[in-house]
């Protein structure tokens, strides 16, 4: 009976020591998580280089939708009914008729093999406006949403990427939308009908040897000058790694404007700018094409060897 009794006893006052011990032991590893985790994160914030203007520029820039969600941890999948993303009969039409014709022709492994497209998918892209679907119908484009845009990109990857790459890479990277955000009424007349139908092929001149898509550590500048009366920049770069490049017939070409002499007085700014140059630019070059992991879309330098020196007066300045 005493013994019963002692053990009961025992037990009233051993729980409160074994719940302890359970509710302890995560608590004294969650702080050994946080301490462990803490110091890795300071020892990598101090090893980290300090976020660029650029970065800051783009983390800073357009809105806030679903995402909010999913960093809150607990996402709600009703909040998505909002967003109705749907193609236009244009839209349906030119993915059941041209992006179906453009995919009978291409054959991935050929492409591989002879390193380009066919010419007669050249052709094809260049003619059905697959180049031109954010400009415009003004300015002979398609005019398509983000969204048909993106359906159209998504069906070419998945015959080939190369020529999703190539028919991406204009209406993306290209100074097309450079132009209708930027451009005067000269340079948008000039040059948007002719890269919606393919007669101008752009490509995008923003990466450099030391540089990447962090434009403000661009090393390549451009300084304002006036020759024979006639006011301009001279720019001295050196890009690499820029798609399109060896077919290009002309270059956004991205730079670090300087007014040392204050020539501008008002007309625009130092800073990084974009100007629009045709190939056959005086002085610019284009380097020998790159092998890129034998994917075949076209990538080379506007310059390889050494650093071009050009001129080009201040109207190809597109921002």
């Amino acid at each position: 009976m005493l013994a019963a009794s002692t053990k009961r006893a025992a037990a009233r006052h051993a729980t409160p020591f074994v719940t302890s011990r359970i509710m302890l032991t995560p608590m004294t590893s969650m702080q050994q998580t946080r301490t462990i985790y803490g110091g890795l994160y300071k020892m990598a914030k101090k090893m980290m280089p300090r976020m660029s203007k650029t970065e800051k520029a783009a983390l800073d820039s357009g809105t806030v939708g679903f995402d909010r969600d999913i960093f809150s941890g607990s996402p709600k999948l009703s909040a998505l009914d909002k967003y109705s993303a749907k193609l236009t009969p244009e839209e349906q039409s030119f993915m059941d008729n041209e992006v179906n014709e453009l995919c009978e022709m291409l054959n991935d492994y050929d492409i591989f093999h002879k390193q380009d497209l066919p010419l007669t998918a050249w052709k094809f892209i260049k003619e059905k406006g697959f180049l031109g679907m954010i400009i415009p119908k003004q300015y002979g484009g398609k005019q398509f949403t983000a969204h048909g845009h993106s359906q159209v990109i998504t069906k070419l990857n998945t015959r080939s990427t190369t020529a999703g790459v190539t028919v991406c890479v204009p209406n993306s990277l290209g100074p097309a939308e450079l132009l209708l955000r930027y451009g005067t009424d000269e340079q948008k007349n000039h040059f948007l009908p002719a890269l919606a139908t393919g007669k101008h092929l752009p490509c995008f001149g923003l990466t450099g040897p030391t540089s990447g898509s962090d434009a403000a550590n661009m090393k390549d500048t451009g300084v304002v000058e006036v020759q024979e009366g006639v006011l301009g920049i001279r720019a001295t770069f050196s890009k690499r790694y820029i798609t399109l490049a060896p077919v290009a017939t002309c270059v956004g070409l991205a730079i670090d404007v300087k007014d040392p002499e204050n020539l501008l007085q008002g007309l625009g700014h130092e800073g990084i700018t974009v100007a629009l140059l045709e190939r056959n630019h005086p002085g610019l070059e284009m380097g020998r094409r790159h092998d890129t992991l034998s994917v075949p879309f076209m990538v080379c330098t506007p310059h390889l060897a050494s650093f071009v020196v050009c001129m080009f007066v201040f109207s190809n300045q597109i921002m």
